[in-house]
């Protein structure tokens, strides 16, 4: 009988969560420090937390969250979007494993979102006798019979980081205060691929589908069904069973130590093109690029162009990515390179090759590095034609 997983459970927000407590199972797993690990978290405040390409000036409404004293994190895992969460938003589920002790499990974020997704949408369905599907790369969708469209309720992402894999979801369980709707913004790039063109109207909950009729009076019961939910899709997805478990001393003191690194506002802005290219200096181009492909990522570009050099270079968006850092590597390849297609196409396919960056290659869900070369070329072509 294969050995049991531990199963955790905790209460923070969803800064803390995956700035903190995501980043530090990873660790602690690529360590061999801990077991493999399901763990629940429950939410006790309001909180935003922007993945690792994502443009806090841009993905956000910063002011607005700043203003009503909404805790804003950005982290070092690369799964996907902004996630503004508050309590009924819950539980929030993490789910991570050591690569090379598990080579049976899926290697990159797509298999993973693939497998898990759709053995979960089965689940709920059965469940709730609602129409729910799992839409590539990351959506969970329930159908809306009065809009007549499919609506995201869940939140998804997949990634790596050090040698560990990681899944994370959180159902969307009741209706959301009128916060969210302040806090995040619609950017045109990111829904070009979108019925709806507000997040609001693209997102929903179990809430207003009927599931959850009391909203919140029912905490209780929705954090029941959703641990059973999400073991059932587990064991359904890759035959995992668990056992109740407790976190370490030293998991606890990795949460901390990350933590209190991304919660600094150097952090924070530190992956944000609209603050770093806010002023262009002189004898320099700036070009911008994006990318939305149909299902899957978001990816911006921006090139700095000094002659015919790329001076500089910025990727931001919502991407599914493993290793998570792949992509501040390629910047540093980038800068200083001729804008010269085949000299950035010999980078991009060393960064995507398994015998180049990485051992093993790198993973962006749903992007090739022939898409990835295209977007810089876009953005540099665009440096010349705004002199």
């Amino acid at each position: 009988m294969a050995q049991k997983w531990r199963m955790v459970t905790t209460t923070t927000d969803v800064a803390d969560w995956y700035s903190g407590f995501i980043p530090a199972a990873l660790r602690a797993t690529a360590e061999g420090k801990i077991p493999e690990t399901v763990a629940f978290y429950y939410l006790d405040k309001p909180a935003i937390f922007l993945q690792r390409y994502c443009d806090v000036l841009r993905d956000i409404n910063y002011d607005v969250a700043v203003k009503n004293g909404i805790k804003i994190t950005r982290g070092i895992v690369a799964g996907g979007g902004v996630i503004y969460a508050e309590p009924g938003s819950e539980p929030f589920v993490g789910l991570v494993w050591n690569k090379d002790k598990h080579p049976e499990l899926p290697p990159s974020p797509d298999l993973v979102l693939m497998k898990i997704l759709g053995a979960g949408a089965d689940v709920i369905s059965e469940r709730y006798k609602i129409p729910v599907r799992y839409r590539p790369l990351n959506d969970m969708e329930i159908w809306d019979p009065d809009k007549k469209v499919w609506r995201k309720f869940m939140g998804c992402g997949s990634s790596g980081l050090f040698n560990a894999m990681g899944f994370a979801w959180f159902p969307n369980c009741v209706k959301p205060t009128d916060m969210m709707a302040k806090v995040l913004v619609s950017p045109a790039e990111k829904f070009a691929d979108k019925v709806l063109k507000d997040v609001m109207e693209r997102s929903w909950n179990l809430e207003e589908a009927g599931v959850y009729p009391d909203g919140l009076e029912q905490i209780d019961e929705i954090r029941q069904d959703w641990i059973e939910i999400t073991l059932e899709t587990f064991k359904k997805a890759f035959g995992i069973d668990v056992e109740e478990g407790e976190w370490l001393d030293l998991e606890l003191q990795y949460v901390k130590e990350f933590t209190t690194m991304f919660h600094s506002e150097q952090h924070i802005f530190a992956r944000s093109a609209e603050k770093k290219f806010e002023e262009i200096p002189p004898g320099t181009n700036l070009g911008k690029a994006f990318l939305k492909i149909s299902g899957g990522p978001l990816i911006r570009a921006y090139v700095l162009r000094e002659g015919d050099t790329i001076k500089d270079v910025m990727f931001t968006g919502t991407l599914q990515m493993a290793p998570g850092d792949a992509l501040e590597k390629l910047e540093k390849e980038l800068i200083g390179l001729k804008i010269d297609k085949k000299a950035i196409t010999e980078k991009v396919q060393w960064m995507f090759q398994k015998d180049g960056m990485y051992p093993g290659g790198v993973q962006i869900g749903m992007l090739e590095a022939s898409q990835l070369v295209d977007i810089i070329m876009q953005a540099s072509k665009q440096s010349y034609e705004d002199q």
